[in-house]
């Protein structure tokens, strides 16, 4: 791919330091399709294999590394076995390939793997994960899903499946839905605590159970928590953390929903009215804490076609936003530390401050892989934002916009009413805000700093070198301190 060079070669990066060079591939002239098949991915990371891609993430942290372990869609992957990708600061990642391959007979539970997690007791390592046949109702009237294990003696490297050990779905729960095991070893107990999703007469539950060290015992201990406001019916990929003398639980809801968070004092019961986190472009995010932070790691949905016109579809590129748990118990959400190495170029911009009330105001160009940074403010109840596909046909324009009527932030396609997914935000009129635009091919985050929630990631292909615009349909928007960094050659 030919590499743009762009401004002084010594150009100051984010941090202040020198950059050597620009980074990024030229891919104007090019197509969605065309696009697509020429990004290199790193920062919004995809397996290697160019039909490969990331499903739900299983994320495990010790040494200075988190390892993400991964459904993995197509790419060599048989039935979404389980593949991982080690990064110690979620920039860099390091491919380590196949982990647990699912069964190979039609028959197995595991014929397809589903979500799970791994946790460390004494010096070996459980991979506690969905074994998933819908084969098995015809076979012995079995469920379609069951809790089973995979051990690994001394490391990470090397889980075998224990072939004696399963959780079955108790009766008065669903025989479909049982899945995405999150385990966590109590020491006072010498034993695993799990979680699992299932449902019960159209109710989405998450339920525990309590296991053995030796894997012989299994109980339980009944329901964690329901969901019935929002009209889900299964609740998927539950996860629990403990913050500031809090318990704080995330899970994403079935059908086509996002990621919720719900706060306790108690880690396996009192959870409160869940709140939205995140739009629906992101989903089946769980957390990992370690030293470089809190991190709610998931997938953003890829196209069929690579078009925006497509539909999304199951599995697409890594996305991992790092967790603030402020003192009222909300959750804001970030990107890691030192992304600012890794946009290391600082590229000149038209402008480094504007303001538009009416129409469209050009601003940058949007490169392979690149990062926009500034505050605003905004008077007035009207829409404003960002307009990605700028210059193109206008029917090909992208709007990433703030409805201050509404509070909600969106990603919406021109033609469309609806957004493509959304998130509420608060956000005051004449005030100061802070932001952050990342974008790496068609994959997109905007970050709004000091905020409940204040985050938002979503597919757009076919804006990659063309112009990005702020816009507004009546509000004074006011930006400044606008500056624009480019993946860089020392990243």
């Amino acid at each position: 791919m030919a590499v743009l060079m762009m401004g002084v070669l010594a150009a100051c990066g984010p941090n202040g330091g020198k950059s050597a060079e620009p980074d990024v591939a030229d891919l104007s002239g090019l197509g969605e399709y065309g696009q697509e098949n020429n990004i290199d991915y790193r920062y919004f990371w995809k397996p290697p294999q160019s039909n490969g891609y990331v499903g739900d993430p299983m994320p495990y942290y010790e040494d200075g590394v988190y390892s993400i372990f991964y459904l993995q869609d197509e790419g060599g992957s048989v039935r979404h076995s389980i593949f991982r990708v080690d990064t110690t600061d979620f920039i860099h990642y390091e491919y380590k390939g196949e982990v647990l391959r699912s069964g190979d007979s039609s028959t197995s539970q595991d014929y397809w793997i589903g979500t799970g997690s791994v946790v460390k007791a004494g010096e070996d390592y459980y991979f506690f994960y969905t074994g998933h046949n819908p084969n098995m109702e015809s076979v012995d009237g079995g469920p379609w899903e069951k809790v089973l294990v995979a051990k690994s003696e001394g490391d990470l490297d090397h889980f075998v499946k224990v072939e004696d050990f399963e959780i079955a779905p108790p009766a008065q729960y669903s025989q479909v839905d049982f899945r995405d095991p999150q385990a966590y070893f109590n020491e006072e107990t010498n034993s695993f605590d799990i979680t699992v999703e299932t449902n019960a007469g159209g109710v989405p539950l998450i339920v525990k159970f309590t296991v053995s060290l030796d894997l012989k015992t299994v109980t339980h201990d009944g329901i964690v928590f329901q969901d019935t406001a929002n009209g889900f019916w299964n609740l998927e990929c539950a996860d629990i953390t403990y913050q500031n003398g809090k318990y704080y639980m995330v899970y994403s809801g079935q059908p086509n929903d996002t990621v919720w968070y719900t706060v306790s004092d108690e880690m396996f019961s009192g959870y409160g009215t869940p709140t939205r986190l995140e739009g629906k472009h992101f989903y089946a995010a769980k957390m990992v804490e370690g030293d470089a932070g809190t991190f709610l790691v998931g997938w953003v949905y890829r196209r069929s076609s690579f078009s925006d016109t497509s539909d999304l579809y199951w599995g697409g590129h890594l996305v991992a936003h790092k967790m603030l748990f402020n003192e009222d118990g909300t959750v804001s959400l970030t990107y890691p530390d030192g992304i600012g190495g890794y946009f290391g170029y600082e590229e000149e911009t038209e402008h480094g401050e504007l303001t538009v009330s009416s129409g469209n105001r050009m601003f940058a160009e949007a490169y392979e892989s690149f990062m926009l940074k500034g505050s605003f403010r905004f008077e007035g109840g009207e829409k404003f934002g960002l307009v990605l596909g700028y210059g193109n046909d206008p029917s090909a324009y992208r709007y990433v916009e703030y409805d201050p009527g509404t509070g909600v932030l969106g990603y919406r396609i021109e033609g469309r009413s609806a957004n493509e997914c959304e998130v509420a935000i608060p956000l005051e009129e004449n005030t100061d805000y802070t932001f952050t635009y990342l974008q790496e091919g068609s994959v997109a985050a905007l970050y709004i700093d000091g905020v409940p929630g204040g985050a938002l990631s979503f597919r757009t292909h076919g804006t990659n070198n063309t112009m990005i615009a702020f816009f507004s349909d009546g509000s004074t928007l006011s930006v400044k301190d606008l500056k624009q960094y480019l993946r860089s050659k020392e990243a």
